[in-house]
């Protein structure tokens, strides 16, 4: 535990210390809230889901509680990349830390992360009312919901540890964000309603991850519905892609 924690405590000074990595990890996404607010919900008033109209906002809202933990696959790819590049991997291993605590670390501090960004999306909304947020369900799906997000964020983690320890350069990992993170995110349901989007995409959309994440915390948020397949896909893939992480983390090479 006292590994985790230094791992944790390096990350937040890290990123007190580098400004960019401040504004990329709280002025963002309240900046991308803002767009979504603004442009895209006043284009698109409503929409039919699970077979009920409501405004679009309501709908996207969930989906924005999953991008946010989505977004730190990509910070943790270049991160991981980088610590094994320039040696810091290395250090770390050599010096008695276990695979699983350095995975636990990074989790600390993705949740941790993701936890303000949520907070701070609800203050700015708040501030300017944007639009009124109004959870359905009961506090023990509240409890649920909040347990789904930190599984995305522990599956996209660990997936992003796996990818940036198996880069071996900058390039590759910058590469692998833009050919990746778009793609995956305009595939899966966060935007739009899979039931109704072309077959080809709905095809797609059902091979990928950020779709059960995001719908199983929408229709917890939206209706206080709890979708087993969706939930039992999003427990079993995080349980995986956690133990493969840890795999990945213990029998990677030092150096590239």
């Amino acid at each position: 535990m006292k590994n985790v924690l230094a791992f944790f405590t390096r990350d937040i000074k890290q990123t007190l210390f580098f400004r960019s990595f401040l504004v990329e990890e709280l002025v963002r996404p309240i900046a991308w809230f803002m767009l979504y607010t603004i442009t895209i919900t006043h284009n698109f008033r409503t929409i039919n889901f699970n077979g009920q109209a409501m405004d679009y906002f309501s709908f996207l809202i969930p989906g924005i509680m999953v991008l946010l933990a989505f977004q730190r696959f990509s910070s943790t790819v270049v991160k991981a990349s980088n610590e094994r590049r320039h040696g810091m991997f290395k250090m770390i291993m050599v010096s008695n830390v276990r695979a699983h605590e350095y995975i636990l670390g990074r989790i600390l501090f993705a949740s941790t992360v993701v936890t303000l960004q949520g907070v701070l999306i609800y203050i700015v909304n708040n501030l300017f009312n944007f639009y009124r947020i109004d959870f359905r369900g009961f506090y023990t799906d509240y409890l649920v919901l909040v347990l789904m997000v930190f599984l995305a964020v522990v599956f996209w983690v660990t997936v992003g540890t796996i990818m940036g320890l198996w880069l071996d350069s900058a390039e590759q990992s910058s590469a692998v964000n833009v050919i990746f993170y778009l793609p995956v995110m305009f595939s899966s349901s966060i935007f739009y309603d899979l039931d109704r989007a072309p077959y080809m995409l709905r095809i797609i959309g059902m091979l990928n991850p950020l779709s059960y994440q995001t719908q199983v915390v929408r229709k917890l948020f939206l209706f206080g519905d709890l979708d087993m397949l969706a939930m039992s896909i999003v427990i079993f893939s995080s349980i995986g892609s956690l133990a493969l992480a840890i795999l990945k983390v213990g029998n990677s090479e030092l150096v590239p």
